[in-house]
């Protein structure tokens, strides 16, 4: 079974420091599956996706910024949460 999960997330531009802060939590402090109760620690980034040259189908630009990553060994029930803390 992969432990490897696909993550994107669609902010407002006003919200970019929220998706870069949590980017951070990743590479940080992120709870850990597999490695024993409470492990935190590096289980991947995420890194923006929708600059001036990434092209999008329709004919108008993205009024949103979406972030995205693969994460490698992330709790996902921890990362939701830590989501939700964050709004």
């Amino acid at each position: 079974m992969s432990h490897v999960a696909n993550v994107m997330i669609s902010v407002e531009p006003d919200d970019r420091p929220a998706a870069e802060e949590l980017s951070q939590w990743l590479q940080t402090s992120a709870l850990r599956r597999g490695f024993g109760p409470g492990a935190v620690g590096w289980v991947g980034s995420l890194r923006e996706t929708t600059g001036s040259d990434t092209r999008w189908g329709g004919g108008k630009h993205p009024e949103c910024d979406v972030y995205a990553g693969a994460l490698n060994h992330a709790d996902l029930a921890g990362l939701v949460a830590h989501v939700e803390r964050m709004v």
